[in-house]
């Protein structure tokens, strides 16, 4: 049985842990694992979902509100950036006025179709 991964439905994430959360801080990562990037680079690198996208992976949809203060847009923004650069697949849904964690059925919007279609269109 193949471990492959088909699909993938990013909601706000943290696609590199090396890039800090808010202006000033130290990369995101540090505070899960108690290491600096600095110190174990390779480590940081393996633990960021952008350092293994390829043109031949899978799917990416990716939706992330506006008014996110927890993880900034810019990780998504990044994210794309790493897609587009890569020839990868990707839909990009940005949420106006949403914060982190909205729901995906909710005054910012109801996304569940969306996600539903997304899986079914990529994992038959």
């Amino acid at each position: 049985v193949s471990s492959r991964i088909h699909a993938i439905v990013d909601l706000y994430g943290v696609p590199d842990v090396r890039l800090p959360l808010s202006k000033g801080t130290r990369g995101c990562g540090e505070g899960w694992i108690g290491v600096k990037a600095t110190e174990q680079p390779a480590l940081f690198e393996l633990l960021s979902p952008i350092a293994h996208i390829t043109n031949d992976g899978a799917p990416v949809l990716i939706l992330h509100g506006t008014a996110d203060a927890t993880v900034p847009i810019s990780q998504s923004e990044a994210l794309v950036k790493v897609l587009e650069e890569r020839r990868a697949r990707y839909q990009y849904k940005v949420i106006p006025d949403a914060p982190h964690t909205f729901l995906i059925s909710s005054r910012y919007g109801d996304f569940r179709e969306m996600i539903v279609n997304f899986f079914r269109d990529h994992l038959r």
